[in-house]
């Protein structure tokens, strides 16, 4: 079983793709037509496997892998949608308009039918309770892959099997068990997104933050992108920034978070000034403020609002003050 430990997202990324490389097995094409596998144009692509194989982050605040920058968007977007709980369809397609293709899709309901990240919000709120009245329990599992998925054919069968808190030296660990993983494309939304999990049920708990384990069943890479991988893999340059080491979460009123976010999404507001208003006047931090105007540059974007200033916020990350870069005032005149 191959295992890398790294207080660097980006060393375990790089590599974890070497290793692949260097020492994983060439594997046939899979054949059912519901795997994201086949469906993504890569259905005649054979792919490079280990398995299992664990990446380890000491340091889980350094989650973003700037030599495969995922989408801020939809990385922020599958954050709230798998913490809120939310399985409807413009949930998602907000922040991924492509998600719908690989998602099954209920269009009277107007809502995805076993989406994952819908199945973690109960047990994540019940994890969080039992850390509270007993942090030496082993059996605090969020499981997300359930019994009936078992052979069932849908486009949306979960690649994360669950996830395990575990208390050690007084630090909150979570141990994430994936049943595939694509370890070139989707690894940095998947790191991401759980290491922000971590990290928020560290903040509910009040129980430090500790280490991020990420096992994978399958870790693998297509040999479609073989050639692409490689040149990545034996670039020189220096992907470590500590810019990109996101800074400690805050808690703060989540509802209050949750709420300006899914109005926005909705479109509820009278006017973008009024969203800026909204979330400046707000008793938000500043972290989450940052966060919600992530939101509301996709807003932005997505409306054909100046895109000119969106595309400006496309560039930015959550850890970068947006002010110091666009001035909300600025913005209040260009799309007044």
């Amino acid at each position: 079983m191959g295992h890398l430990i790294s207080s660097s997202i980006n060393d375990l990324y790089i590599n974890g793709l070497r290793e692949i490389i260097n020492e994983g097995q060439l594997v046939d094409p899979v054949v059912d037509l519901t795997s994201p596998g086949y469906s993504r144009q890569v259905r005649s692509s054979c792919f490079i496997e280990l398995s299992p194989f664990t990446l380890t982050l000491t340091n889980p605040r350094n989650r973003i892998i700037t030599a495969k920058m995922p989408d801020i968007f939809n990385a922020i977007g599958m954050w709230f949608w798998f913490v809120k709980g939310d399985n409807s369809k413009d949930g998602i397609t907000f922040y991924n308009p492509l998600s719908s293709k690989f998602i099954d899709v209920d269009v009277d309901k107007n809502c995805f039918y076993g989406v994952w990240g819908y199945r973690a919000k109960n047990y994540i709120q019940k994890g969080i309770e039992i850390l509270k009245d007993d942090p030496t329990s082993r059996r605090i599992y969020i499981p997300i892959f359930y019994p009936e998925d078992v052979g069932y054919q849908s486009l949306n069968l979960p690649c994360l099997i669950g996830m395990h808190l575990l208390v050690r030296d007084k630090k909150l660990n979570l141990v994430v068990n994936m049943r595939s993983s694509n370890a070139y494309n989707v690894l940095p939304y998947d790191i991401f997104v759980m290491s922000l999990v971590h990290e928020y049920i560290s903040v509910l708990t009040k129980i430090p933050l500790g280490t991020f384990h990420f096992v994978a069943n399958s870790f693998h890479i297509y040999t479609k992108y073989l050639e692409e991988i490689k040149q990545l893999t034996i670039s020189k340059n220096s992907y470590d920034d500590p810019f990109y080491v996101m800074p400690k979460m805050i808690e703060d009123d989540f509802e209050k978070i949750f709420e300006v976010e899914s109005n926005i999404k909705k479109n509820k507001y009278v006017s973008i000034n009024k969203v800026l208003e909204d979330i400046d006047t707000s008793s938000l931090t500043s972290y989450w403020k940052d966060i919600l105007l992530i939101v509301f540059a996709r807003y932005l974007y997505i409306n054909g609002l100046n895109p000119s200033i969106a595309s400006e916020f496309m560039k930015l990350n959550p850890l970068k003050r947006i002010v110091s870069n666009l001035n909300r005032e600025e913005i209040k005149i260009r799309t007044g």
